[in-house]
């Protein structure tokens, strides 16, 4: 049994995901039965035109994480150990903030896209607005923590790519209104603080 722990842990780790999903969905159902929702929406939201094919820059939140996910899967080392427990961190965080003060996003209409509707019109994406940038930050975050231990590594031009890449998820979100600044804001923040807690941790015989 330990001799099968031990081959496939990176694998058995991605259970953490999972479970984390299922606490997700029992978040989602919570949240879903409020009658008290808080705004996040800013001042400065207001002045942020609304484009609707942003939207599909947007939803590339979903294969970007899988890629960081992916990238530190591949590499040597501990780097990819600490992404999952530090996306665990986080999202657990914004499950808790949205137990706490739930949020409702008025979801824009994108036309009659049966794509969209299915993605998009859920308690999921509507209720927490900030853990696609938690999970984004926290992937960007460790890939960069990963180039600075492993100065010989190849992984620079993926990690700027990455970077760049996450700037113009930042703008798709906004300007396809189904984040807001603050929640933005929120989502990295608590990515940067978990991604920088975990990169503390001492792992042994991880490689």
């Amino acid at each position: 049994m330990k001799a099968f722990f031990v081959k496939y842990r990176r694998l058995i780790l991605l259970m953490l995901l999972f479970l984390l999903y299922i606490f997700y969905l029992i978040v989602c159902a919570i949240v879903k039965k409020s009658d008290n929702f808080f705004s996040t929406e800013m001042f400065l939201d207001s002045y942020i035109p609304f484009i609707d094919f942003a939207v599909y820059g947007y939803i590339s939140w979903v294969p970007l994480a899988a890629v960081s996910v992916i990238f530190l899967f591949f590499c040597p080392g501990d780097g990819y150990y600490r992404l999952i427990i530090a996306i665990a961190i986080s999202v657990l965080i914004c499950l808790i903030i949205s137990l706490s003060y739930p949020v409702r996003m008025d979801i824009p209409h994108f036309g009659d896209s049966a794509f969209l509707v299915a993605v998009l019109k859920n308690s999921g994406i509507a209720s927490f607005p900030n853990i696609p940038s938690c999970i984004l930050s926290n992937g960007f975050f460790l890939m960069i923590f990963y180039k600075k231990i492993h100065k010989r590594s190849k992984c620079l031009p993926i990690v700027l790519l990455f970077g760049l890449i996450l700037l113009a998820w930042i703008v798709c979100a906004l300007l396809s209104k189904m984040t807001h600044i603050s929640d933005l804001l929120i989502g990295i923040l608590i990515g940067a603080v978990s991604s920088l807690s975990v990169w503390f941790i001492p792992f042994k015989q991880t490689h």
